[in-house]
């Protein structure tokens, strides 16, 4: 019996590619802040502005999937943000928040073109979306 891992990080560095283990990391994921790149600054509590944007990236040799940036702590947002142009704002964030701005045909991709990552393909990012959804529309009580 393995154990839980306590954080999103530890749970992409005991990864194992098999459906218990991306399991682990999706409800590790889900349940975490992380840290996405902005081309404002923004506190991640107040309300952002609607004209921000967030980084969405490339799925590596795949250039034409757009993916959601998304990071795992503060360093390794900074370490990306160099080299992103104007999305150079960390910002602190929900995952389920996240997961509210990937559009339809978007995946995710977690620490991108760094250690440890792993990415969320377009067609599950849609479930995750309508679980997080879900669960809002079931707390306004609609």
């Amino acid at each position: 019996m393995t154990t839980k891992p306590e954080t999103l990080i530890q749970a992409l560095e005991n990864f194992e590619d098999t459906a218990e283990g991306r399991r682990v990391v999706l409800e590790k994921f889900m349940s975490t802040r992380i840290f996405v790149l902005m081309d404002q600054p923004w506190d991640g509590r107040s309300l952002p502005s609607t004209e921000m944007r967030l980084l969405f990236v490339s799925d590596g040799e795949d250039k034409q999937q757009a993916m959601l940036a998304v990071f795992t702590d503060r360093a390794h947002a900074e370490a990306v943000a160099a080299d992103m142009g104007e999305f150079r704002h960390p910002a602190e964030v929900d995952a389920r928040w996240a997961m509210l701005g990937v559009p339809p045909d978007v995946g995710v991709r977690i620490n991108p073109n760094s250690t440890p990552s792993f990415r969320i393909l377009p067609q599950l990012a849609i479930e995750l979306r309508r679980m997080v959804e879900g669960k809002l529309q079931q707390r306004q009580g609609t």
